[in-house]
C-alpha cells in the first residue's frame, strides 16, 4: 500500500511551514487578516502562478504547505480542506475541493489540469487523498453531491486514480461509500462514473510474517519485439502514415488512427506531428503535442496528457513504451538528442515524470538509462535523471515512485536493482 495517510485532522509533515487560510485570507496569530491574502502570505512558495483574473487560493480555507502547493490559475479556489502538502498542481486543480462539503488531508496528490476539481463539493465528502489523483481531470467531481443531496462521497483515496479522467464523476449525488480506495483505478478513465467500489480497491489481506520476495513488473517485451496491441497499430514516419510499406505523402498518422490514437491535439499543437514508430489504436498519444517528433519503437496504452512523450527518443533512442508516460509533460524529451532510454513499462505516470530522463545533447552521446520498469510513477519523478554526461546501462526496477523521486539523479539508487532470485522450491 502507499505510505499510510495521516489520521484525519492530524497535521502531515511540512518542513517548509504552513500558511493558514480562511476564505482566501491569511490567518495571523489566530486571527483572520483583513488585508493579507493567502497568496501574499505564501511569499511565492505556495498559491503561485495564478493569473490576475484567476488567482491561486482565492477563497481557500485550510492549511497549505509552502512547497509550491496550489500552483496554477484558479488552483485551490474556494477549496475547503484540512492540510495540503505537495499537491494541487495545475490550472484549476483542487478548485472547490470540499467546498460546502468536506475533504481531508491532500498529500502528494491532485496533479494535473482540473484534477480534484469539485471533489466533495456541496454537501459531498471525500476523505484523505494521498499519492492519488495525478492526471488531467482525475478525481474531478469525485464524491460531489448537491444542494438537496448529502449522501455522496468516498473514504480515503490512497495510491489511486492516477491517470487521465480516472475516478471522474465517481460516487456522485446519491452514490456513497465509506470504504477507502487502495491502489486502484490507475488506468485512463479508470472508475470514471462508478457508483460502487470495485473489488480491486479493497486493501489486500495482511501479509504473512515473512513476505515473499517482491515480484518484478510483467517482464517487458524484448527490445524490437512487438508488444501485444489487439486494436492494431498505425506505423508512422515523421508524422505521416506508412501504408503498404511506403510513407504516404497525404495521410497523416492522426488521420490513419481514425480517432483511436493521436487524439485530442489542437490545431496549433496536433498529436503525433513528426512521430516515427508504431502507435497502438488504443487512445495512445492523447493531447496537445503528445508524441510530437518522438522516435520510438512501439507505443501501447501510453503517452496520455498534453506534451506527453514529446521528442521522446528524437535524435537519440527510446524502446517500447507500454502502459506508461501518463500525465502532462511525462516522458517529454527522454532519450533526446543522442541520449538513450530503453523500454518504458508500467512507468512514468505523473506530471513531468521522466521529463528529460536520459537526455544528452548535440555534442554529448553518453547519457542514458536501461529499461524503466514499474518506476518513476509520481509527479516530477526521474525528471532530469541520467542527463548529459551521466549514464547507466542498468535497468530501473520498481523504484523512485515518490514525488520527485530520483529527480536529477546521476547514479542508480540501490533500491532500483532487481530483487535477488528466490531460491528453488
Amino acid at each position: 500500500l502507499p505510505t499510510p495517510p495521516p489520521t484525519r485532522l492530524e497535521k502531515p509533515v511540512c518542513t517548509q511551514g504552513y500558511v493558514q487560510c480562511e476564505r482566501g485570507m491569511a490567518v495571523v496569530n489566530g486571527t483572520k487578516s483583513d488585508s493579507v491574502t493567502c497568496e501574499t502570505a505564501c511569499g511565492g512558495n505556495c498559491c503561485i502562478n495564478g493569473s490576475t483574473d484567476f488567482p491561486a487560493c482565492n477563497g481557500l480555507t485550510g492549511f497549505v504547505c509552502k512547497d509550491d502547493s496550489c500552483d496554477g490559475d484558479n488552483s485551490c479556489h474556494y477549496a475547503n480542506v484540512e492540510y495540503i502538502v505537495n499537491s494541487c498542481s495545475g490550472h484549476w486543480a483542487c478548485r472547490a475541493l470540499g467546498a460546502g462539503g468536506h475533504a481531508g488531508n491532500i498529500v502528494n496528490s491532485c496533479s494535473g489540469y482540473y484534477s480534484c476539481f469539485g471533489a466533495g463539493y456541496v454537501r459531498g465528502n471525500v476523505g484523505n487523498i494521498v499519492d492519488s489523483c495525478s492526471g488531467y481531470w482525475s478525481c474531478r467531481n469525485l464524491g460531489r453531491a448537491g444542494v438537496d443531496v448529502s449522501v455522496a462521497g468516498v473514504g480515503d483515496v490512497l495510491g489511486s486514480c492516477n491517470a487521465q479522467n480516472a475516478c471522474e464523476d465517481a460516487f456522485m449525488l446519491t452514490n456513497k461509500t465509506s470504504e477507502n480506495m487502495h491502489t486502484c483505478c490507475n488506468e485512463s478513465g479508470g472508475c470514471k462514473g462508478d457508483t460502487t467500489l470495485p473489488t480491486e480497491c479493497s486493501p489486500p489481506p495482511t501479509p504473512p510474517p515473512t513476505p515473499p520476495p517482491t515480484p518484478l513488473p510483467t517482464p517487458p517485451p524484448t527490445r524490437l519485439e512487438k508488444p501485444v496491441c489487439t486494436q492494431g497499430y498505425v506505423q508512422c514516419e515523421r508524422g505521416m502514415a506508412v501504408v503498404n510499406g511506403t510513407k504516404s505523402d497525404s495521410v497523416t498518422c492522426e488521420t490513419a488512427c481514425g480517432g483511436n490514437c493521436c487524439i485530442n491535439g489542437s490545431t496549433d499543437f496536433p498529436a503525433c506531428n513528426g512521430l516515427t514508430g508504431f502507435v497502438c489504436k488504443d487512445d495512445s498519444c492523447d493531447g496537445d503535442n503528445s508524441c510530437h517528433y518522438a522516435n520510438v519503437e512501439y507505443i501501447v496504452n501510453s503517452c496520455s496528457g498534453h506534451w506527453a512523450c514529446r521528442a521522446l527518443g528524437a535524435g537519440g533512442h527510446a524502446g517500447n513504451i507500454v502502459n506508461s508516460c501518463s500525465g502532462y509533460y511525462s516522458c517529454f524529451g527522454a532519450g533526446y538528442v543522442r541520449g538513450n532510454v530503453g523500454n518504458i513499462v508500467d512507468s512514468c505516470s505523473g506530471y513531468w515524470s521522466c521529463r528529460n530522463l536520459g537526455r544528452a545533447g548535440v555534442d554529448v552521446s553518453v547519457a542514458g538509462v536501461g529499461d524503466v520498469l514499474g518506476s518513476c510513477n509520481a509527479q516530477n519523478a526521474c525528471e532530469d535523471a541520467f542527463m548529459l554526461t551521466n549514464k547507466t546501462s542498468e535497468n530501473m526496477h520498481t523504484c523512485c515512485n515518490e514525488s520527485g523521486g530520483c529527480k536529477g539523479d546521476t547514479t542508480l539508487p540501490t533500491e532500483c536493482s532487481p530483487p535477488p532470485t528466490p531460491p528453488p522450491t
